[in-house]
């Protein structure tokens, strides 16, 4: 494994002409993307998750359903590596129950960001970060217990990753994803001009969306469940896509579609957030 100098040194030392096309785009925007938007505070909420040692609990909202089925796995004893982790928002809250956290992102700005956040709640200790991309990670086969990766594989080469993260992975391990996924009734409606005003697909900052990210379909999972031993998945947000129209109902539609999913097990299906839970069992 890389010494943490290694990982600040890296951070400012990635190598553009052994991306592809793509990658060289991704990089880019988000150097673009995190320069421009530099934290100037932290959110003490940041690292409160904790949900299985709080009342907080929020099982309508897929990102910390995300996060606590990480929880569970029992990750103080574990090594963690974060996919694409951005400012370090999530990385603070895996290293508040992780044994030890890695961190990649194409960008340097994202990691000096995720080291220095890291620094201001005394976790530098639990964490290291790199700059590399997801489908050529520079660690040794089976290095880690666990892989997690939030709004990622829509932004990759989704079966180069699964292969690297497959092989980083110690056997036994497991690794968690949380995505946009289609669902194609709703994605037929997005090709009528007046939803995609609410639903567009052009690269912007504001809506941060990139020029060659999608969301991810049923060949994108078949492409996963062929690298993988075991692949589960958990939908969500289906009336809650209309949170995009009117944000005050954005929470108020997560918590019924919460409802509906225990009433109409079938209703998940028309999810378009989805959470992969992948196993290497040999």
């Amino acid at each position: 494994m890389m010494s943490s100098k290694t990982a600040i040194l890296n951070a400012d030392s990635v190598k553009t002409d052994n991306l592809t096309p793509r990658q060289a785009r991704e990089l880019k925007y988000y150097e673009d993307f995190y320069c421009l938007r530099v934290p100037s505070q932290y959110n003490p909420a940041e690292v409160q998750f904790r949900p299985e040692r709080t009342n907080f609990n929020q099982p309508w909202v897929d990102s910390w359903i995300w996060l606590k089925m990480i929880y569970q796995t029992q990750t103080v004893d574990k090594d963690v590596l974060e996919l694409a982790c951005g400012q370090g928002e999530m990385t603070v809250q895996l290293a508040s129950f992780s044994k030890n956290v890695t961190g990649i992102d194409l960008s340097p700005t994202a990691i000096r960001q995720t080291l220095a956040r890291c620094r201001h709640y005394g976790l530098s200790d639990k964490v290291s970060g790199y700059s590399m991309p997801c489908e050529n990670l520079d660690f040794p086969a089976e290095s880690f217990d666990l892989v997690v990766g939030r709004y990622i594989l829509h932004h990759v080469d989704i079966g180069a990753c699964a292969r690297e993260v497959h092989r980083v992975l110690k056997v036994g391990g497991e690794a968690f994803f949380l995505e946009w996924i289609e669902w194609p009734p709703f994605e037929r409606l997005r090709t009528f001009r007046p939803v995609l005003h609410f639903f567009p697909r052009e690269a912007s900052f504001e809506r941060h969306i990139t020029q060659d990210e999608r969301k991810l379909n049923q060949r994108d999972l078949e492409e996963i469940e062929r690298v993988f031993d075991s692949v589960e998945t958990l939908r969500f947000h289906s009336l809650a896509r209309l949170g995009a129209i009117i944000s005050a109902l954005k929470v108020p539609l997560m918590k019924l579609d919460l409802r509906i999913f225990g009433l109409v097990p079938a209703f998940r299906r028309t999810g378009g957030s989805v959470i992969i839970s992948c196993c290497k069992t040999s």
